[in-house]
């Protein structure tokens, strides 16, 4: 499986978060240039991340989802923290993810959110119309090293 069918497989188990198909077959058109790991269980895939080099201290986490049925079973945690020592060996000194903000009720982003708190990420900045005035953008960042 090349990683764009990855990427839509995991993703398109998550409708309350990737629901918009044209945005769904960006990720996935997208996904096929960058450095992108899968999480397995029993052989099946249940996780994608992607990573994208900005500068040579900033790395993103561009996308990543985990399979409702293996929330909340540490798979999420595995692969940021897989993806944090990726961005590292790059050289990167910060690890930035893009999100829902809270501007918005969106109550599966506030979960996100939180996330992304328990793995060390900080709020960063604000982006109110990046992705449109209908969904504010927070870019949240982590520290590598330090």
């Amino acid at each position: 499986m090349n990683k764009g069918e990855a990427c839509r497989r995991v993703l398109g188990e998550l409708p309350q978060w990737f629901g918009n198909p044209a945005a769904l077959e960006n990720y996935v058109r997208e996904v096929e240039e960058l450095p992108a790991f899968g999480s397995y269980v029993q052989d099946k895939l249940v996780g994608f991340a992607s990573l994208m080099h900005h500068t040579r201290d900033h790395t993103e986490l561009h996308v990543m989802g985990v399979s409702p049925a293996f929330h909340r079973m540490g798979i999420g945690r595995k692969l940021v923290e897989h993806l944090a020592e990726a961005a590292r060996r790059y050289g990167a000194v910060y690890l930035s993810v893009k999100t829902l903000s809270s501007a918005s009720p969106d109550t599966f982003y506030a979960r996100t959110r939180a996330f992304y708190v328990s793995c060390g990420f900080t709020d960063f900045e604000e982006f109110p119309t990046l992705w449109g005035s209908h969904a504010p953008c927070l870019m949240m960042m982590r520290l590598l090293r330090g």
